[in-house]
């Protein structure tokens, strides 16, 4: 299974992550620049900035 993540972690993280079955895609984690976010989904881990993307990487 191929991984993904996601810049935004609202609205459109959620209905995207949606699309995601049956594609052989695991979403692996959020990235927002808004810390004032709160993470959508449990068993996702959400990061903050170009600081969170490179802590992630």
């Amino acid at each position: 299974m191929q991984e993904i993540i996601f810049w935004g972690a609202t609205g459109q993280a959620k209905i995207l992550r949606e699309c995601l079955k049956n594609s052989g895609l695991k979403l692996v984690a959020l990235f927002d620049n808004n810390k004032n976010v709160t993470p959508p989904f449990a068993d996702v881990p959400l990061y903050f900035g170009r600081q969170g993307l490179a802590q992630w990487q």
